[in-house]
């Protein structure tokens, strides 16, 4: 369906380039990002141009947040502004200094090390002093291990 509307294919052709992209990239924005960056950027926010009237404001998350110490980060393997506007329905907007998305990770998504590198570099965090917090486990196996 994205395919079809970011490029304006029919079914067939958007299922030959999904048969192009997968098994030569591992996924689709991989390929699109290798052929041309901004096909893959468009494809990004194509995908994650959602709804989220479902999202509440979420005051104690929000207070816990807030509690943390240090400076925050997100780290996402989606788009930054899809972190950035979903971080802004739960009330969470102006906590974090930046977002960090699958795009500056040079197309790389966690659980990769290569990501959680080029996270590292770009914000100088030491994984040895720093806390991160993720919605699936595996995500944490880099950090955890570099500690």
């Amino acid at each position: 369906m994205f395919l079809i509307e970011l490029f304006g294919l029919d079914g067939q052709s958007a299922r030959a380039l999904l048969q192009h992209y997968y098994p030569r990239h591992g996924t689709i924005l991989r390929g699109l990002g290798e052929d041309d960056i901004h096909e893959a950027e468009r494809f990004l926010e194509l995908l994650h141009d959602i709804d989220r009237s479902a999202l509440q404001p979420d005051p104690a998350l929000a207070g816990e947040i807030a509690r943390l110490p240090a400076w925050k980060l997100i780290f996402t393997n989606g788009s930054r502004n899809h972190a950035i506007l979903t971080a802004r329905r739960l009330g969470l907007d102006g906590l974090f200094e930046d977002a960090f998305d699958i795009m500056a990770a040079r197309l790389t998504s966690k659980p990769a090390e290569a990501a959680y590198e080029v996270f590292f570099d770009k914000f100088e965090v030491d994984p040895q002093r720093a806390a991160m917090f993720e919605d699936l486990p595996k995500n944490l196996a880099v950090p955890k291990a570099k500690a």
